[in-house]
């Protein structure tokens, strides 16, 4: 019995390895873009001088431009 739990803790491992191996490139990219576009979005709105700033974040990057309507 002892036996058989310690044999399935590797195979578990594997499923484990391959369940994180599916998840596709652009899906780990991209994971911390709403985060990073809430907090670059905080900061500019700390000063009045960018208020009218629009923030997109694709892959990490940040991309700053003026918002319709505003100025």
């Amino acid at each position: 019995m002892k036996r058989k739990k310690l044999a399935t803790v590797p195979l578990l491992a594997v499923f484990a390895q391959s369940a994180i191996a599916q998840e596709s490139p652009k899906q780990r990219e991209g994971r911390y873009d709403e985060r990073i576009r809430e907090q670059a979005t905080e900061e500019l709105q700390k000063k009045d001088t960018f208020h009218g700033i629009a923030v997109a974040v694709e892959d990490g990057i940040v991309n700053l431009s003026e918002k319709s309507g505003c100025i």
